[in-house]
């Protein structure tokens, strides 16, 4: 009898424990997933209950998507739990390592956050190290920083000594330097007149001034500065052109009617007294043209252009 009693106990109790243990202490209450509070009393708050598994805002915000992975209004970058992300954390771009740190596309000194580093400045031209320190593609004093250098400053040029001195290829009054200076005003030789004007011991044609006056070039077929010679010939409608080739005068024609200063592709286009001559450009226009050893014929000088010993252009 009491060994009946004893194994009747232990199956109450037994079937007491079982009840105990599927109890539901919630009260039959649902689990709020974004209110911080144990709300079916299980120990485990919002998210971390098992309940919350799929509702939005137990979802993870990814930071780089454009989406509202965890449907609390805020995408990506906006929403607090990307702020700690190196996503949302512009990394600062290294300036001398040639890698787009910052990813924005720029890389080093192309990035406008390096303007002011030190590896971004560009050097200053050091004017006799015969180095482009700047990078400009011009060198110690062809550089425009360097022109106030005291050894980039020219030499001044000495009008009456018959010397280069300033190494530009022209001499005393031939250099635009002596524009001007007195040594260069010298009164001019009138070559028809019976006077030494110039009081250099030669009168008229017999000074080398008057070499190429009109009275004074009956000995050569024309004239290509002054056009004299081809229209002095009875019924003659020609006019004197300039040949590069034999640096003569020569009669043509056909009378060129290209301004001076205007394009050109050939001499003969020319009025009369100018040749077409192309510059270090390549473009190509009516220069007029000078004898070399005649003063007063250009405003500024008589270049030697062609290395004939007779005739040059004015420049500029």
């Amino acid at each position: 009898m009491l060994k009946r009693s004893v194994i009747l106990f232990l199956v109450i109790f037994s079937f007491s424990l079982v009840i105990g243990c599927n109890e539901d202490n919630s009260g039959g209450k649902q689990e709020i997933c974004d209110n911080e509070i144990d709300d079916n009393g299980n120990g485990l708050t919002d998210c971390e209950d098992d309940d919350c598994e799929g509702y939005l805002v137990c979802n993870q915000e990814i930071c780089n998507n454009e989406i509202d992975d965890d449907g609390n209004g805020h995408i990506d970058c906006d929403d607090q739990d990307c702020f700690a992300s190196d996503l949302c954390n512009e990394l600062e771009e290294i300036c001398n390592n040639g890698i787009d740190d910052n990813g924005n596309g720029d890389v080093d000194c192309d990035d406008s956050a390096c303007s002011e580093h030190t590896a971004c400045q560009t050097p200053a031209e050091i004017c006799d190290n015969e180095i482009d320190d700047d990078g400009d593609g011009h060198v110690d004093c062809d550089d425009q920083d360097c022109f106030e250098f005291s050894e980039c400053i020219d030499i001044a040029e000495i009008c009456d000594n018959e010397i280069d001195d300033d190494e530009d290829g022209f001499a005393d009054c031939f250099d635009i330097d002596c524009l001007g200076d007195s040594a260069c005003n010298i009164t001019g030789e009138d070559c028809d007149n019976g006077l030494d004007d110039d009081s250099d011991g030669d009168t008229d044609c017999d000074d080398s001034d008057c070499s190429y006056a009109p009275n004074c070039l009956l000995g050569i077929e024309c004239d290509p500065v002054s056009d004299f010679g081809c229209s002095i010939m009875p019924g003659s409608d020609e006019s004197c052109y300039f040949n590069e080739t034999t640096m003569e005068g020569y009669c043509y024609s056909s009378l060129g009617t290209v301004a001076p200063g205007d394009s050109c592709t050939d001499t003969v286009e020319c009025v009369p007294g100018y040749v077409c001559f192309a510059d270090f450009l390549g473009n190509s226009t009516c220069k007029k043209l000078c004898h070399l050893a005649a003063q007063g014929e250009c405003e500024v000088l008589c270049y030697d252009a062609y290395g004939s010993p007779d005739y040059g252009i004015c420049l500029p």
